[in-house]
């Protein structure tokens, strides 16, 4: 009952506020702070990272690419479909980095 994954096509997805995109070999990397301003602070006392780094594969960088704060989840994946024509698991693949990335904070749904 409780373990049914919520539809979040019709939801608009947006880069985080804190998070940083860069490209290395046509791939996109993201940083964001890992840490509020406090236990930041701690951790560099303890010299422990205070970002958080992802670099995403092909189809991660094509999807990150399309986030954009207008399009839905269902959109990305249409021009996904169509950048990756006859990839058969494209949207379950596009549901856990949508997930993966909203449980990680790079990403917000609207």
């Amino acid at each position: 009952m409780g373990d049914r994954i919520p539809d979040v096509s019709a939801r608009v997805a947006t880069p985080g506020a804190q998070v940083t995109a860069s490209e290395e070999h046509g791939r996109v990397v993201l940083v964001r702070t890992r840490y509020g301003p406090t236990r930041r602070v701690l951790a560099r006392l303890l010299r422990l990272p205070t970002t958080l780094t992802v670099r995403l594969d092909e189809l991660g960088s094509a999807a990150w690419r399309l986030l954009d704060g207008k399009r839905t989840v269902a959109e990305v994946r249409v021009q996904l479909e169509l950048q990756f024509p006859g990839q058969s698991d494209l949207s379950a693949r596009l549901g856990r980095f949508i997930g993966q990335m909203v449980s990680r904070g790079f990403v917000r749904l609207g």
